[in-house]
């Protein structure tokens, strides 16, 4: 079975929904009605006041949900969805790097490499001591456990964070996006590469109090979902670019959180230029980056070629660290990699915009 995309019978947490109380609900009403549903609040977020309740093993929760979203003292209430990485396995004797020379990131790199940013990569996390990334990391943070030990298991983050910013120029390994910009490692999914949706809308809330201004999000699943979308609007009102795979399924099905309105969405091309045949597509989607056969970083402090819209997003992500390091805000950042992406075949029916070029993105497209 395809790495990142296992099959599962419940996607979302067995006893647990996530829900958000009016503000007028006063503290004793809202207890009374927790106690109520006979349910245990696990969690409160106070950034995006929700709480994540656990209800008594053998309820309903897709039932329940439905019951309660009648409920006028309820703002929203909705499952704890799960969302997956977005990789595929490859061949792994296809390709050397190419993704930076269409992406004209050699060149762009004359202008700027993303100096004193920081880019946090939302996933499995990484393997902090690999040769090619030792420096360039920073102190992460495990949301599923609550610790600092983001120890990768998977191998997915640390391939997505090699493309993001694996040390440059060190005569070692690969080349990253964003030469000069440091990783923030933040583990929101398990080992086999799933996550709870209050866990990422966390990871987003903690990378942004640490001050990063990338929060690329190699992840995602066909749940639309309330409290993670508030937490991106969260980023974006503080200035962040958020970016996330636009999903391996091959179809014109959208992905969560590539759809919503304050992401940058990414598809993946391949080496001819074109549409990867596993890409999700459609007018929702933003840009498309090189996502077939990306060597990067992988455990054991070795090296692998993996496939995926989860290998476009962080070429994205490292482009955006690049524009931000110049003096640009979130908004300028955003248009920028659209307007000035290259419109090759399918932009317009696969994404909207074409595929990135950092060159012509860092010089406003002169």
């Amino acid at each position: 079975m395809a790495l990142g995309m296992e099959k599962t019978d419940q996607p979302f947490a067995l006893n647990q929904m996530l829900i958000k109380m009016k503000k007028e609900v006063a503290v004793n009403e809202k207890n009374q009605f927790y106690h109520n549903l006979k349910g245990t609040v696990l969690k409160r977020n106070k950034e995006l006041d929700f709480e994540v309740m656990e209800l008594e093993v053998g309820e309903d929760i897709e039932r329940k949900v439905k019951m309660l979203q009648l409920d006028e003292k309820v703002e929203y209430v909705e499952p704890n969805y799960t969302y997956t990485t977005q990789a595929i396995p490859n061949d792994p004797f296809q390709g050397f790097q190419y993704g930076l020379t269409y992406a004209k990131a050699h060149d762009a790199w004359n202008y700027s490499t993303g100096f004193n940013l920081k880019i946090a990569i939302l996933d499995t996390g990484v393997q902090t001591d690999h040769p090619d990334l030792m420096g360039k990391l920073v102190t992460g943070y495990n949301v599923v456990n609550g610790t600092t030990d983001v120890t990768d298991i998977s191998g997915h983050g640390t391939h997505v964070a090699g493309i993001c910013g694996a040390v440059t120029n060190n005569n070692l390994g690969v080349a990253g996006m964003a030469p000069s910009a440091s990783i923030m490692p933040i583990k929101v999914l398990s080992d086999n590469g799933m996550g709870f949706v209050n866990h990422i809308a966390e990871g987003i809330i903690y990378a942004i109090e640490q001050g990063c201004k990338v929060i690329n999000l190699s992840l995602g699943g066909p749940y639309n979902s309330i409290t993670l979308q508030n937490a991106i609007n969260y980023a974006w009102s503080r200035g962040a670019v958020v970016v996330a795979a636009a999903g391996n399924s091959g179809s014109f099905a959208a992905t969560y959180p590539a759809t919503y309105p304050n992401v940058i969405s990414v598809a993946a091309t391949n080496q001819f230029d074109q549409r990867a045949y596993f890409s999700n597509f459609g007018p929702w989607v933003d840009v498309a980056a090189p996502g077939v056969d990306i060597l990067s970083t992988y455990l054991a402090s070795n090296y692998a070629f993996l496939s995926g819209t989860s290998m476009a997003t962080p070429f994205v992500s490292g482009l955006a660290a690049i524009l931000l390091a110049q003096g640009r805000d979130n908004t300028n950042v955003r248009a920028v990699i659209q307007l000035f992406a290259d419109r090759i075949a399918g932009t317009g029916i696969y994404w909207q915009y074409g595929r990135i070029n950092a060159l012509r993105s860092v010089m406003d497209g002169l």
